[in-house]
């Protein structure tokens, strides 16, 4: 006679419960080693890109300190220029309409000197300070190339241009029927300066972030 004992069912194994929380701890180990890698990669990335941030702002501040020196400067010339002239005018003037004089000789000659070292002086200040800003702004960008971006470097061979023609003018290696026809103006310079700028003001705001 069979024994009804032998086809009972199994006693229900215990170890479901036991699995568990071993299979959710795996889980939310490995979640949170993805989740620190991508965390740790993020921060790695957000680094590099400050980094090149402020690479790139020094770059572009070095180049913007040189060209605010070069305005100042140029536009204190053109003002002081302006001065002397409606000076000279208003001085040598009235002695000029009385003829020829002893006083209108003697003014002539005084002021004149005086005038005179005001011209020197920008002339020298152009080829001796002015010009070489220009050289180390040109040489500065240069060295540092990979700085600067794209709408930058467009205005690369423009800037060698401006230079290169100030470097032969002062050398004297320019024909006079060259120098008429060629249109040398900073205007030129103007995108460049513009692009400057922007650059700055928009890496000063990446890096506020």
């Amino acid at each position: 006679m069979l024994n009804p004992a032998t086809f009972a069912a199994p006693e229900p194994t215990h170890w479901g419960p036991l699995l568990v929380p071993g299979l959710l701890s795996a889980v939310f180990g490995l979640l949170g080693v993805v989740i620190g890698g991508w965390i740790a990669t993020r921060n790695q990335t957000k680094e590099r890109r400050h980094r090149r941030y402020e690479e790139q702002l020094r770059f572009y501040g070095e180049l913007l300190s040189i060209r605010k020196i070069i305005l100042a400067k140029s536009e204190l010339r053109l003002r002081l220029s302006n001065l002397a002239h409606k000076a000279w005018q208003e001085e040598i003037r009235p002695a000029s309409e009385q003829g020829p004089t002893p006083l209108r000789d003697e003014l002539y000659a005084r002021r004149s000197d005086e005038y005179d070292k005001l011209a020197d002086y920008s002339d020298n200040q152009l080829r001796d300070e002015l010009i070489p800003l220009y050289r180390k702004m040109l040489d500065y960008w240069t060295a540092n190339m990979a700085q600067a971006e794209p709408s930058t470097q467009q205005h690369f061979a423009t800037f060698v241009d401006f230079v290169e023609i100030w470097n032969r003018f002062l050398k004297q290696s320019l024909p006079a029927a060259v120098i008429r026809e060629i249109t040398h103006e900073e205007k030129k310079l103007y995108p460049l300066y513009e692009d400057i700028e922007q650059q700055v003001e928009r890496l000063r705001k990446e890096l506020l972030k």
